[in-house]
């Protein structure tokens, strides 16, 4: 880990097509604190959900691309990525459809400059979750 804070939006739509796994798509905004960096990504993901109770554990993987904007890349350079993400996580029910979750995400990418951004490495992440639907036939299916 190198240390640096980065601030993001981190935003990911899925469907839960069987109990415990879920697919949709993500999309990524970056930006490096104390420096002029930022970056964006879509992809897709998929989550497995393996205990599914008040709180629940997951794992996750992400295929994604993206793009860096920095001070240090040229205007005229587009400084485009192809990363693998992998995660593992746990969740947290707030409510009967709002969880809080807290995950690590380690990501590996093809093309990246590593003195401009973050490189290759992991991030922290805090989120909330917001499942829209039956949370309880479908999905995750609660231990209650």
């Amino acid at each position: 880990m190198n240390g640096q804070v980065y601030v993001g939006v981190n935003t990911r739509l899925g469907y839960f097509f069987q109990p415990g796994f879920a697919a949709g798509l993500r999309y990524d905004n970056d930006q490096l604190v104390a420096k002029k960096y930022r970056s964006r990504q879509i992809g897709a993901f998929a989550r497995y959900y393996p205990f599914r109770t008040r709180i629940s554990s997951f794992v996750g993987a992400s295929l994604n691309s993206g793009r860096e904007f920095s001070e240090l890349i040229p205007a005229d350079t587009k400084a485009k990525y192809t990363s693998v993400g992998l995660e593992l996580g746990v969740m947290a029910w707030i409510l009967h459809r709002l969880g809080a979750e807290v995950s690590y995400e380690g990501s590996f990418y093809n093309k990246i400059d590593p003195t401009v951004s973050r490189g290759k490495g992991g991030r922290l992440k805090f989120g909330v979750n917001y499942f829209f639907g039956q949370v309880g036939n479908r999905g995750l299916k609660l231990a209650r």
